[in-house]
């Protein structure tokens, strides 16, 4: 059942498609202060997206929300859903939804030092991460990292993808590890997203902590006629083949090794 605050997300997710000049005003006319805009377009950030600042009777709510398909690049990383494996010490292996995967990792350059000079100043209470289709699925994939580098040890641990270990390396140098926990720790984080695609893929997935931690912090909202929410799931592999099946060898080969392998989060 949707929530008033679920819908007030809803809301907030629609806004995101505006044009970049009207979405301060925006978003300012729901009651909340913009304190950082990334536009794809016009930075090294892997995604577009905000955050918002309200005060509330349980002290300071930040939510970020991330924007859905829009352009070009954001269709490239749509169909670069070859699963991309994450190691890390004391984890089993896991794979993600490699487009998603990569603009996650940048974004966490961007995102989690902007939240930490926010919470320097007012302590944040609340962290809600929320988007629709895409952004939905890079609010998932956010979750998952920002809890990794909540972990003690966590900068030493990550293997691969590399991108990882230069995001882990670059907060590194300018935070310590204990202020990046501490903040992770003290703020209660959940994933609010609507028609987001799989982005954890494999069985042994569900035997992971950390995405064990963000399905019990998410609640993914799926209309029953969307496809793109099941486009990779279980059942998808029969579909795609079908579709497919006079399609280019290699790109059928493609689509069914990243089909059928994503668990649904949330």
């Amino acid at each position: 059942k949707m929530s008033e605050f679920d819908g007030l997300c809803v809301a907030l997710c629609r806004i995101m498609y505006r044009d970049t000049s009207v979405l301060l005003d925006s978003f300012e006319a729901l009651g909340y202060h913009v304190f950082h805009l990334s536009v794809e377009d016009v930075s090294d950030c892997g995604s577009t997206f905000v955050l918002l600042s309200q005060e509330t009777d349980n002290g300071t709510e930040v939510i970020a929300v991330f924007r859905g398909t829009k352009t070009y690049s954001d269709i490239v990383t749509n169909l670069s859903f070859k699963p991309r494996r994450i190691e890390s010490d004391g984890f089993p292996t896991l794979r993600m939804h490699g487009g998603i995967c990569d603009s996650a990792e940048t974004t966490l350059r961007e995102i989690l030092p902007s939240l930490i000079d926010f919470h320097r100043r007012r302590p944040i209470r609340r962290l809600v991460l929320t988007g629709h289709s895409l952004g939905g699925g890079i609010a998932l994939a956010t979750m998952f990292h920002l809890l990794l580098q909540g972990i003690s040890d966590a900068y030493a641990t990550v293997q691969t993808p590399q991108t990882i270990k230069a995001a882990s390396q670059h907060i590194a140098a300018k935070y310590s590890q204990r202020e990046v926990v501490q903040f992770l720790n003290a703020c209660d984080m959940s994933t609010i997203t609507f028609g987001s695609p799989l982005v954890f893929a494999g069985e042994s997935c569900l035997n992971h902590p950390l995405v064990q931690a963000v399905h019990e912090r998410s609640r993914c909202f799926v209309h029953a006629g969307d496809l793109v929410p099941r486009l990779l799931g279980r059942k998808a592999p029969g579909a795609w083949s079908a579709f497919l099946s006079r399609s280019d060898p290699a790109v059928t080969a493609v689509a069914q090794l990243a089909a059928g392998g994503a668990i649904a989060v949330g």
